[in-house]
């Protein structure tokens, strides 16, 4: 983001330039935080509706839909599982939303502090005065004190919403043993519950949503400013050795996550053997090759690391004291990440199968070196700005959950 130009002649008081640079910057990546968010919240919809239309496609081609001599055999359990993905986009348009609301409050509050600085009033609209976007704009908008016809439009979205989710769940539930029926209406109308509670409170209570949290920001905030001890942050060695990513353990639950809906619908069937051999090459493929590629995204990006402001809670490879220990811990993390490497294929060949445990270590490590590559060239000197640098590292990235999903 490029930030605006400020005058010399705005104001005497170079302090005050400076303020002013940082407010106009602030509210323009405001902006752009909000038109981002009208586009996804597009897409979101879109894709809740063909996750629905999907659903009942696929079910009402199982056997306890249709009478069909061709129809799908599917378990109950499955089946009162399908409305979870439109779930899931639900919630996620609601945290969406959420982060929505308080940049609105916030944004609010920038533009009340810019009109200190553009005191006259508009030419064009001599009712207003300039950075008063987001204040109309509420005053339309707001669920409380808004427009009667634009909260009836809300209320409708709310409504249908709430026929689309509850009447796929409704379909789904009707066609089950009386178990399900009442574990669906038990988990889904919690769902609705939390999610309605949501809903009001960021569209009717948010203004005490937004001053609540940040009296509970403001409580927790550390002052940056204040130098801390330079080695305090540091993990021990030992402890990164064994768990170097320890806020990557979620990425542990994808495999698991793809398998364990085939494995229930009957596509994948697996005896005690076949069972303990995906969870070696599970573990294998998570605790030892991605472990040890992220031990090697540590070790080049040394540099960044310690240079990046959130150093404290990455807790990435340390650096010691000395460049001495720093080549040390190096060592000894490259030692690590080849250990592991050579486990790996030793599980390979005792489980014999060292060509999937070759083919696993090589697509993980096909997939890091071009994304090594691609993240340190300059991929614009505008950040907003998409590139094919941007889009190639988006798709490398993916493919690294993709690999995860194939397994």
């Amino acid at each position: 983001m490029t930030m605006a130009r400020v005058t010399v002649g705005t104001t005497d008081n170079p302090a005050d330039q400076a303020r002013l640079a940082v407010l106009i910057s602030d509210y323009e990546m405001a902006r752009d935080d909000e038109r981002t968010h009208v586009a996804t919240m597009a897409a979101m919809i879109g894709v809740a509706v063909a996750l629905a239309t999907a659903v009942v496609a696929v079910i009402s081609q199982t056997c306890q839909f249709t009478g069909k001599a061709d129809c799908i055999k599917a378990d109950d359990a499955l089946l009162a599982a399908t409305p979870l993905p439109t779930l899931a986009v639900l919630a996620y348009m609601q945290m969406i939303g959420i982060s929505a609301t308080i940049r609105s409050y916030y944004m609010r509050a920038i533009e009340t502090e810019l009109q200190q600085y553009a005191a006259d009033r508009l030419i064009a609209i001599p009712q207003l005065r300039p950075a008063s976007l987001i204040g109309v704009t509420t005053q339309i908008t707001s669920l409380r004190r808004g427009r009667l016809g634009h909260r009836l439009l809300s209320l409708l979205i709310y409504f249908c919403v709430v026929v689309v989710f509850g009447g796929l769940a409704l379909y789904v539930a009707l066609k089950l043993e009386r178990p399900w029926q009442l574990i669906m209406l038990v988990a889904y109308g919690l769902f609705a519950l939390l999610f309605t509670v949501e809903v009001m409170v960021t569209a009717v209570g948010g203004n005490s949503l937004f001053f609540k949290h940040i009296a509970r920001y403001a409580a927790r905030t550390v002052d940056f400013r204040r130098p801390e001890p330079p080695l305090d942050y540091e993990r021990k060695l030992w402890s990164y050795l064994i768990w170097p990513r320890t806020a990557d353990w979620i990425k542990w639950l994808i495999v698991p996550a793809i398998a364990g809906p085939l494995l229930w619908a009957g596509p994948i069937r697996l005896d005690w053997s076949g069972l303990w051999n995906a969870l070696a090459v599970w573990f294998a493929l998570e605790f030892l090759i991605y472990t040890a590629r992220y031990q090697w995204n540590d070790i080049i990006g040394l540099a960044d690391d310690a240079a990046h402001p959130a150093k404290k809670a990455r807790k990435r490879l340390p650096m010691g004291a000395s460049q001495k220990i720093m080549r040390h811990n190096v060592r000894w993390s490259a030692a690590a990440a080849l250990t592991r490497i050579a486990i790996a294929l030793g599980i390979g060949a005792t489980l014999g199968m060292p060509w999937v445990m070759t083919c696993l270590i090589a697509a993980v490590f096909g997939i890091a070196i071009p994304y090594e590559y691609l993240r340190r060239r300059p991929a614009s000197v505008r950040p907003e700005q998409t590139t094919p640098v941007t889009i190639a590292i988006w798709i490398t990235v993916g493919l690294g959950y993709v690999l995860r999903a194939a397994t």
